[in-house]
């Protein structure tokens, strides 16, 4: 079922009250929310190096960088750093590799390997640990100076100072029990007290040139209260291509316009 056959009819006033809400409540969270996220930006960015790694960064992340940095030969390990990996620490004669110390600045000593005779040297849990450790401080330190650039620059926000909302909508006039359709005529109006509604006028797109016209040839003044007290203005969300309005519903279809000002 097409949603706008869901939707409810409001008196005009309820209407613009509800959008005038609705605006209000979205520029007061937008305010909120950007107050929120600029006090976890200023609380990360003075945060020291190891408290910073241990909140903010993930293993996903740690694992890419990993990657990126200690890239594998074989399909078995994302990375080149895990138990029992290859590692030719430097010597005299032998570069290291993998490269630690010119990737991340971290030099390796002799418990951080040992050797097998089979298989040559390879990491151990501890050499591992620091390897890692080592990444994690590096997207750290990265991220935390990125955010403390921020501060000192002066972080971003948005104020929302002015604004226009426009809603496409259909009018009628109801009495609690029946709708009529506008254009609203004298033969509508014994309709509508008589019970028997008449929907078989043409919908009317009401345009800025007509619709004064319309409403003082259709609605002089007072002349829905004159006609019954019980009479109010209606009106219901429309879409923009107003597929939902048929010949049958003959509602007048139109568009409220609000324009707003924010004021401190």
């Amino acid at each position: 079922m097409n949603q706008l056959e869901n939707r409810v009819e409001l008196e005009l006033a309820d209407f613009v009250t509800k959008v005038i809400s609705d605006v209000f409540a979205g520029v007061a969270v937008s305010v909120a929310e950007q107050a929120r996220r600029r006090s976890e930006i200023l609380q990360c960015a003075s945060l020291d190096l190891r408290e910073y790694a241990q909140r903010h960064i993930c293993e996903e992340q740690l694992v890419q960088e990993l990657a990126a940095l200690f890239p594998c030969k074989d399909d078995e390990h994302p990375h080149a750093i895990f138990a029992g990996s290859p590692y030719q620490p430097k010597r005299d004669n032998a570069e290291e590799s993998p490269p630690v110390f010119k990737l991340i600045g971290l030099r390796l000593d002799e418990n951080d390997y040992f050797k097998n005779k089979e298989s040559g040297f390879l990491l151990n849990a501890e050499g591992i640990k620091k390897i890692l450790t080592g990444v994690r401080f590096r997207i750290a330190t990265v991220q935390r100076e990125t955010l403390r650039a921020m501060v000192k620059e002066g972080l971003p926000g948005i104020v929302v100072d002015s604004g226009k909302v426009l809603a496409k909508v259909t009018f009628a006039l109801s009495d609690g029990k029946a709708t009529v359709p506008l254009p609203f005529t004298g033969d509508s109006a014994a309709a509508l007290k008589s019970g028997e509604v008449k929907t078989d006028t043409e919908p009317t797109e009401l345009k800025p040139e007509t619709l004064t016209a319309t409403f003082d040839k259709t609605l002089p003044a007072n002349l829905v209260k004159r006609l019954s007290p019980e009479l109010k203005l209606v009106v219901k969300q429309a879409n923009e291509n107003a597929s939902h309005l048929s010949s049958k519903t003959g509602h007048a279809y139109g568009e409220v316009e609000i324009t707003f000002k924010t004021v401190n």
